[in-house]
């Protein structure tokens, strides 16, 4: 996949960029984190139904996961080098279309999806156990469900800024396509080579 290139060749800049992103991800969570000052102070017992007895994991998922579809739906502007029939001062623009993003936008579908349908089942389980009282949620492992989700949001979050760093860096961008391209172009000398022996 094209997307995991430009994760692995990612330079410097890109790479403290995403975790400039990141740290103010977690500032974000600053609602999460001033939890832990009732609990400290009241020495109250610290697990994940403390933090997300409601989905809230879900919440915080569907919003990172959003933000990063924006990101994957973007198109960058990119020019390319100055072409011999058109004017000087003139420069032939294209665009970048951010790696794999019809992958990339199934996937993250999906997480929405579900972090949704979880959310939905954690604040309407007072009214599911009413209408079917046979139904019991198990909110606890529902709970560690969504915790999961989250971490694995924030991985995708932090690697799809890290891709789209490195796709806006033009020497970078440009390096991968022309590595690309005479991958093809040996590709297609081989094939051609072939059908000669042939």
């Amino acid at each position: 996949m094209v997307f995991w290139k430009f994760v692995i060749r990612a330079d410097k800049k890109a790479i403290l960029n995403a975790f400039y992103w990141l740290l103010w991800t977690i500032v974000g969570m600053l609602p999460l984190w001033l939890l832990f000052i009732p609990i400290i102070f009241y020495s109250l017992p610290l697990n994940l139904d403390t933090f997300g007895k409601n989905g809230e994991f879900a919440l915080y998922s569907a919003g990172i996961i959003s933000g990063s579809m924006c990101i994957i739906d973007k198109d960058y502007p990119f020019f390319k080098g100055r072409d011999s029939e058109d004017q000087d001062d003139a420069y032939q623009r294209t665009r970048i279309i951010f790696p794999n993003r019809r992958f990339l936008n199934f996937l993250h579908t999906i997480i929405l999806m579900f972090s949704s349908a979880i959310f939905m089942l954690c604040v309407s389980n007072d009214f599911i156990i009413t209408i079917f009282p046979n139904i019991k949620v198990n909110l606890s492992i529902i709970n560690k469900i969504t915790f999961y989700i989250f971490l694995v949001s924030i991985m995708l979050g932090f690697l799809v800024v890290l891709v789209e760093n490195s796709t806006m860096n033009r020497e970078q961008f440009e390096k991968e396509m022309d590595r690309g391209y005479n991958e093809l172009e040996k590709d297609f000398d081989n094939l051609h080579e072939q059908d000669i022996e042939l």
